[in-house]
């Protein structure tokens, strides 16, 4: 279940020596680097592989962009497409693309 986070509650949230994250949803999290910086993150496991995907910096990528985002990726991880492969390779994901189109036609 989706907890309710609001502006003030990342705001109050503060660096430390070290990194830390909090878990915002089922794969959502924000990450607080020790100066400051606030990143959200989505991690997910595909192939056996966890992964982590940088969803963008907060106050740039608000709460709702970031669900937003995390639920795009978390309907692309379920059809078994790994989004940091394909940030990589162009080509592959034109090619997974179309696989996906040609299924389901």
């Amino acid at each position: 279940m989706a907890k309710h986070i609001t502006d003030s509650f990342i705001k109050s949230l503060k660096p430390k020596d070290k990194r830390y994250d909090v878990s915002i949803d089922s794969g959502l999290r924000l990450r607080i680097s020790s100066s400051g910086l606030k990143t959200w993150l989505y991690r997910y496991t595909i192939n056996k592989r966890t992964r982590t995907m940088s969803l963008g910096n907060y106050p740039s990528v608000s709460i709702s962009k970031a669900r937003s985002l995390q639920g795009e990726a978390r309907i692309s991880h379920k059809q078994s497409i790994d989004l940091l492969d394909e940030k990589k390779t162009p080509l592959k994901r034109l090619k997974n693309w179309q696989m996906i189109f040609t299924q389901n036609t």
